[in-house]
């Protein structure tokens, strides 16, 4: 794993806690979708 990617992590682990049920629902959206993307651009590749 490199720096960026702990230096995210560190990120989410700080504020996931702090979050409410509705923040928690929203950002694990995006990271899906984000997945889905990312899975995209790969079959394209």
């Amino acid at each position: 794993m490199t720096d960026k990617e702990k230096e995210i992590i560190k990120t989410f682990e700080r504020v996931i806690p702090n979050m409410n049920e509705m923040q928690k629902e929203k950002l694990q959206s995006f990271g899906e979708g984000l997945a889905f993307m990312m899975q995209k651009v790969v079959e394209t590749a």
